[in-house]
Formats: C-alpha cells, structure tokens, sequence
C-alpha cells in the first residue's frame, strides 16, 4: 500500500516530491526537476504532478522597502544608492519643462527681499514719474550681437551718439525747450488776471507753452514734466510759504531733481552769500558765492551758480548741486511766508512781487488817488509824492538786470493865477526827485484846467523798486489838482513783463 505523500517547496524555482513507505514493500521512486523562468514563483502544482510558474505581484509582498535597499537614480533627478534623497540635476530643467507663461510678461522678483518669482507685465512695476540721471535702463546692444546692457537715463538724455548730418551740422543732436511754465499765486492759473493778496503758496504751472522744464544734470540738459501724459486739471508743482521765508525778502525759485523727484524750490534770500547781497528796495542785489542765490547761465540756462539748500517746504531743503536746479522766476515777501501780486485801482497802489524768468506776459497795473472831495492843492516848492499818499506809486520785483517797465502819469492841475508853475513827473525808487518832468505854465485864465502827461521808460531795473508819480509847486501859487472819481483826470499806470 502506498503511504502518504509530503510535498515541499525547497525553492522558488525547483520542487521535490519525498516519497516515505510507510507498510511493509519497497517503493521505486523517480524525482522530477524543474525550473521556473527568470522571476518568476513556483505558484501550483496539478494532479498530474505539473507545477506552475507565475511572477508574482506587489500585493504577494508585505511590509516596506528600506531607504537602504533603494538603487541609484539618474536621470532629471538624481539618488545615491541606499538613499531616499533626490536632486535635481544641474541643467536638467530646461524652459520646455517650466510652467508656461502669459503672453508679454517676465519672470521675476520684484520685491525688496528674498521671494518665489512670479509673471508679471512691465504695468506691475513700480512707477518712477521722474528718473534720476543715474538710474539704470536696460538695453540691446544690436552692435554687439545683441548683448544685453545697461545704461543710465542721463545717457539716454543727452541725445546719443549724434547723427550722421543734420542741415550739414554733424555730431551730437541735443535739443531741449526753455522752460515752459509759470510761478503763480493761484493753482492751475499761468497767467493772474485778478489780484492776489497776501498768497501763502507758490506754484509752478504749465502754460500755454507747455509742461516741460529742462534740467542740467551736472553732464547733460534732461527735459522732465510737471505732469504725466493725459493729466486733467492743474499740472503744477506747488510749496506752502512759511515764517522760513522772511518778510521783506527777495526769493528766486528754481526747479530741480531731489533723488529723482522733480521739487518746485527756493534758494535762499539775496542777502545770503560769501559777499552778503541786499534785500532793500532800490538798492536790491544777489549776494555771491557760497550758500547764495547766485544765477549763472549754462548752456543758455539760468541756473543756481553755486550748491545750496533749496527749500521745499517751510522746514525741508535739499542740497541741489552747482547749476542743477533751473531758475524760473523771483518774488518778493510782505509779511513773512506772504507774497502778493494785486492790480492798482482807486485807493490802492499796484504791487507786482512776482516775476517770470519765461513765458512772459506784457501786464498793467493803473491806481488813482481819490483825493478828499476830489480835489487836493500844492504849493510848495519842495518835490514830493502827488499828494504826498502812497497810492501814487507802483511796487515790483524783478529777477534779472535786463528787465525794462513803460510807466505814464495822467493828472489835471488848475490855477487861475497867471505865471503860476506846476511840475510832475515820475521817479524810480524816490518820493523826492523828478525823473522825467514837465513844467506847466499857466496862463492866468480863470478855473484854467491842464489835462498833461508825462511818461518814462525804466531800463535796466533789478530786485525791489518802485516807481512813483511826484509833484512840485513854485513856491507861492497853489496849484488845485483834480482827481474826482475820474481815472482819466489822475492816474498812474506801469506797464512791463511778468
């Protein structure tokens, strides 16, 4: 009788089968061997003594694989063997296996610190309204197989490399225009129609010029804007005046680049200087050199001659290097941080404490002394103002030696005595003396009135002045001047650029 059958798995590519006589006989027994192919398992064994070979799956394992048994990676990333930890290889990114971008847009970082990048279009970035002269400009040098470089927006300013021929002038191309706005008193308001009393801000507006002031930049004329493109309303620059501008004073404003921001600013008063300068009326002068308000032209611009503290507002200045800041006009205070600019008009004395370097426009300013009960009278022989009031002159500021004012006084004097003598005339700076005069002589006709003139242009007039309309009787006749209510019978009118 045959006895029991042990099967046992001795390897996972080969089977034996033991075959153990357990009742008495002898058995004759036959081992079969077999193989099962490259990774695969002994699986099955069928009745008829055939196995089976399958290889197996990942759900025939249990447990993990160790870091330790890992092999090496190479590739994109890359492992040591027994290593979990992976690189990426150098170079192995390349931009086909980067994210995809928007159309038009860079890579970049554009914070102030260490950050992911991210796309962005160049609308993204941080907008420098006015570049300073050394701020860096990306560019391609197409003389230089298209390398990228940098350059600095002064470069740029000062008109590149030239041009072949240009109306047969070669070299360098530079042009800039003059400076195209106008100190004020009223925002947005170029050119000031109406009076204006005791202003406490300054202004520099586009005119109908423009909006474009240059500005040397210590190797070049740049040209900046008091306003971006599409700028509706006032396109201006303004300072708030304060107690840091002294009453009495002389001012010349300039407009310059603090850091790259474009300032409205003043120098300081004239009399600050090395050689001290003056604010006194008719005897006004800049003083010169260090910390003045010194004017010197360079390249046809008047800029400020040496480095000084231009002030921005009644407790900040910057320090705008010799001839970078662009004069562009002058005013006067009356009261500390108070500038005035007001027409003449019955009672009131004209007083113009602001001018213009550029764009200048041909202004008049006409006061009348509405003398008591409209008529006054004068004798004496001594000069003085007509009637000896103040309304009878007309008070300025200028900002350069060339400027010249058109003065005209108007008056009607009476006398009934014959021989009597009446002179008038205009003065500058003096309430004493007669500058240009004429003498009336009075034929003795009785209530005889004179309806006279005389008229004088000023040449040459610089700082504070002022013009006044003086009288002169013979020293016995008193002579009746008639001033009622009528413009046309006494008035003084100065006319000039502002």
């Amino acid at each position: 009788m045959l006895g029991a059958v042990g099967i046992e798995a001795i390897h996972p590519e080969r089977c034996s089968i033991d075959l153990d006589q357990r009742d008495a006989g002898v058995i004759a027994t036959t081992v079969v061997a077999s193989t099962c192919s490259s990774s695969n398992w002994f699986r099955t064994l069928s009745s008829a003594g055939v196995h089976g070979c399958s290889q197996p799956s990942f759900a025939d394992l249990s447990s993990s694989l160790a870091c330790s048994q890992t092999p090496a990676l190479t590739g994109d990333v890359t492992a040591s063997a027994g290593s979990c930890a992976t690189t990426i290889a150098a170079n192995a990114v390349t931009n086909a296996k980067v994210a995809t971008m928007a159309a038009y847009t860079l890579k970049c970082n554009t914070g102030g610190s260490t950050a992911t990048p991210s796309d962005i279009d160049v609308s993204a970035l941080t907008l420098k309204a006015s570049p300073g002269a050394s701020d860096l400009v990306l560019i391609q040098d197409v003389s230089a197989s298209n390398a990228f470089k940098k350059t600095t927006v002064g470069a740029l300013g000062g008109g590149g490399s030239g041009v072949t021929s240009l109306n047969t002038e070669t070299g360098a191309l530079v042009q800039w225009p003059t400076p195209q706005g106008r100190i004020t008193l009223t925002s947005n308001t170029p050119v000031l129609a109406a009076s204006v009393t005791a202003a406490t801000t300054s202004y520099y507006t586009a005119s109908a010029a423009g909006k474009n002031v240059p500005i040397y930049n210590g190797s070049a004329v740049v040209v900046r804007q008091l306003c971006v493109a599409g700028t509706v309303g006032a396109c201006e620059l303004s300072v708030a005046l304060g107690s840091n501008w002294a009453a009495s004073s002389n001012y010349d404003w300039f407009v310059g680049l603090d850091s790259g921001t474009l300032r409205l600013c003043s120098g300081p008063d004239w009399s600050a200087g090395a050689v001290a300068g003056s604010n006194t009326v008719g005897a006004s002068v800049r003083g010169t050199g260090a910390g003045s308000t010194d004017i010197e032209k360079i390249d046809g611009l008047p800029t400020n001659k040496n480095s000084m503290a231009c002030r921005y507002n009644n407790t900040t200045t910057f320090t705008c290097a010799a001839h970078q800041c662009t004069h562009v006009g002058t005013t006067r205070t009356g009261s500390a941080g108070q500038v005035s600019f007001t027409y003449g008009a019955s009672g009131t004395a004209g007083t113009f404490n602001l001018w213009n370097a550029f764009n200048q426009e041909y202004l008049c300013s006409t006061s009348n002394d509405p003398a008591s009960g409209g008529i006054y009278s004068y004798s004496s022989s001594t000069v003085r103002q007509a009637d000896a009031s103040a309304v009878n002159q007309f008070n300025f500021v200028t900002g350069a030696a060339g400027s010249s004012l058109d003065a005209i006084y108007y008056v009607t004097p009476r006398s009934s005595t014959l021989g009597a003598q009446y002179n008038f005339g205009l003065a500058l700076n003096s309430t004493n003396t007669i500058d240009a005069g004429s003498n009336q002589l009075f034929p003795g006709t009785a209530n005889f009135n004179m309806s006279v003139t005389v008229s004088d242009v000023f040449k040459g007039v610089l700082g504070a002045n002022f013009i006044s309309a003086n009288e002169q009787g013979d020293g016995s006749n008193a002579i009746t001047i008639i001033t009622i209510g009528n413009t046309h019978l006494q008035r003084l009118k100065v006319c000039g650029f502002w």
